[in-house]
């Protein structure tokens, strides 16, 4: 049931997001030459506002399946191979349009050459055949990804974003996780997004050919937060048209984006 909901709202919010752009780019377009540079940028700045809206909803939609695969574990006495398969299978007929690039269950290992628990950690389930989150994988291999868990632990119960990284197309991905406890297991649920997929799947969505965007994310420490770090860099956003929309925050990570409506096309 929730799933449904969760595609219907995002049905709903698409086709709202869709008809407020149109109506904005129609007036921006319309009245650019005859307003005044402070109606002008008030324009400019709803255009950017909306598109903000539209890119984080696309991030919310590609999350889902995190959730929904959360929620039969806690809600599980315990989860084997196959119903993980099985309920890949049917969140993945639910999210036709986009899905995570990989998802997995990760468990701590009881091997006997673990030296450090904190780090011992292996992939049991997993929609990867061949890549760092395969089955079996040891992920203290990969810093991203051990990173990623080892903070959902600290922070149970939230949902945590990776510090990005770069694959091997060179396009930056972040992993996403959330920590699952039912009576006979305990782990961290993952799956791993790429950016700039969900852009370009923002634009076909809006019918849009290309609009300049620069994306950047702090993550959260102890102390405050990182250097803000490149998620999506487009050369052509800079000019003296652009909008900063100042930040959009998910739990332990703030992205600030950055879109320049005059490369609308």
């Amino acid at each position: 049931m929730y799933i449904f909901k969760v595609r219907k709202l995002y049905r709903y919010c698409k086709s709202f997001i869709f008809f407020i752009l149109i109506i904005l780019c129609f007036n921006y377009s319309f009245f650019n030459n005859n307003l005044y540079a402070n109606d002008s940028n008030q324009l400019k700045k709803g255009i950017s506002q909306t598109l903000t809206l539209a890119f984080f909803l696309m991030v919310d939609k590609v999350n889902s399946p995190l959730q929904s695969l959360a929620t039969l574990f806690n809600g599980s006495g315990r989860v084997a191979a196959d119903e993980f398969e099985k309920t890949i299978r049917f969140l993945r007929g639910y999210n036709l349009e986009i899905f995570p690039d990989s998802m997995g269950f990760i468990t701590q290992s009881v091997s006997d050459s673990c030296m450090n628990v904190s780090e011992c950690w292996v992939v049991a389930y997993s929609t990867d055949k061949f890549g760092v989150l395969r089955p079996g994988s040891d992920i203290s291999r990969f810093p991203p990804l051990l990173k990623t868990v080892n903070w959902a632990v600290r922070e149970e119960n939230q949902l945590i974003v990776g510090p990005p990284f770069h694959g091997e197309n060179g396009k930056v991905y972040s992993y996403y996780a959330l920590t699952v406890r039912n009576t006979r297991q305990f782990g961290v649920v993952v799956s791993i997004i790429e950016y700039d997929k969900i852009y370009k799947k923002m634009l076909k969505e809006l019918g849009l050919d290309h609009i300049a965007i620069n994306l950047e994310m702090k993550l959260k420490t102890k102390d405050g937060y990182t250097k803000a770090k490149k998620v999506i860099n487009n050369q052509d956003y800079l000019s003296d048209n652009y909008y900063k929309v100042e930040e959009f925050k998910i739990h332990n990570v703030v992205y600030f984006i950055t879109w320049n409506p005059d490369k609308l096309n």
